[in-house]
């Protein structure tokens, strides 16, 4: 690389670091999104697996969800929000 390549190159890193320590630069905004969705899916994760402890009920051996009250043995009733908020967990995994 010759030094004329050498400069431009520099100038090029300054650039985009000048760009990316810019908050208000569309580069700042996308990292800081991405930063969020990353939280927020580690947020999502934890969540999931607290309603899986949560979602069957062991009462003097009768095992139920308490969300749609369907014996374990049945699995959850078709309109079970429990179930359907635990359904997303497949449905947004990474493939």
């Amino acid at each position: 690389m010759n030094n004329g390549q050498q400069k431009r190159l520099a100038n090029i890193i300054a650039f985009y670091r000048t760009v990316a320590m810019d908050p208000s630069s569309d580069l700042a905004q996308l990292v800081t999104a991405a930063e969020q969705c990353s939280a927020l899916e580690a947020k999502c994760a934890d969540l999931r697996r607290l309603l899986r402890k949560l979602e069957w009920r062991d009462d003097s051996g009768f095992v139920y969800c308490p969300f749609c009250r369907a014996d374990e043995h049945d699995g959850h009733r078709p309109d079970c929000e429990l179930a359907a908020a635990l359904a997303t967990e497949n449905a947004n995994a990474a493939p």
